[in-house]
């Protein structure tokens, strides 16, 4: 008996999905979201000495990329204006080793595309890495941020009353963090049968106060008709979404231990698909705060 052509597809997606059933999450390739570099539209480099200090920054920033917390800050240099100041920041959820292979990513990423900016800042799905001329530590920085956006709405009565409630919870959770401040929230959305998936983080230098006030702006700036939305921001940042997009299983409760690899490599196989269809839905655009 032939195969069936039109059924290819689909055979094709189940191979997939079932030998990720087998990956190992700890090698995945960081997911690139967009990357920022000033000053724009100069060709002016640079001194030589502040861009040498940016590739020592950057170099130590990834050598210290397997920080338990997936967040480090330090400078080189003596004094201005050849001081660089830069930080990386890793999503809450994810591994040492996700962390570390995306600063390396970010740390070839500004080099190739900002290698005589005086600022930098590449954003991916899973870290940021960051650098700049001006001291940017425990500092709150709200003017370059981005906010990315499902095109598909929800029209449902009450979804956005839902999503901003459920956003502000997680923001006051991530915001009362120590080593970091990140959360990560649920909830059952029973006006439209769906499953509310909502994240916030801020850098862990931040004092809760500031922490809250970044994340509530950000959280003001969300689309929160759209079935997603997120906020890109070198301080903090929030996100929802109607599918589970971080690794549920890397978040438990503290006296709750993870329970192996292999409930990791099932939660990724779960977040994989949503993103891959999602993503061809979605939309950036700079937020004026």
């Amino acid at each position: 008996m032939g195969t069936d052509l039109n059924s290819l597809p689909s055979l094709v997606f189940l191979i997939i999905a079932v030998s990720c059933l087998f990956c190992h999450p700890t090698r995945a390739n960081p997911t690139f979201l967009l990357r920022e570099c000033e000053p724009e539209n100069t060709t002016s480099p640079t001194n030589a000495t502040y861009q040498a200090n940016l590739k020592i920054l950057l170099s130590l920033l990834e050598s210290n990329s397997t920080t338990p917390n997936g967040f480090y800050n330090l400078s080189t240099g003596s004094e201005a204006p050849n001081i660089v100041y830069g930080l990386f920041l890793c999503r809450g959820d994810v591994s040492t080793d996700i962390c570390q292979d995306c600063i390396a990513a970010g740390r070839q990423n500004l080099l190739k595309h900002c290698p005589k900016k005086e600022v930098g800042i590449v954003y991916y799905d899973e870290c940021l890495l960051r650098y700049s001329n001006e001291y940017i530590f425990s500092t709150v920085t709200y003017d370059t941020s981005f906010v990315m956006r499902n095109v598909l709405n929800v029209s449902q009565s009450g979804f956005e009353q839902a999503v901003a409630e459920t956003m502000n919870q997680t923001a006051a959770q991530a915001a009362r963090g120590s080593e970091k401040k990140f959360a990560t929230k649920k909830a059952k959305l029973t006006q439209i049968n769906e499953t509310l998936y909502t994240l916030a983080q801020c850098t862990p230098d931040l004092s809760s106060a500031d922490c809250g006030n970044c994340l509530q702006t950000s959280i003001n700036s969300l689309q929160l008709e759209s079935k997603g939305s997120r906020v890109l921001g070198p301080s903090c940042g929030v996100r929802f979404e109607l599918y589970p997009f971080y690794f549920e299983a890397l978040v438990p409760p503290p006296t709750r231990p993870t329970s192996g690899e292999h409930r990791i490599s099932t939660a990724l196989v779960a977040i994989l698909v949503p993103i891959a269809v999602s993503a061809l839905f979605y939309t950036v655009f700079p937020q004026p705060f």
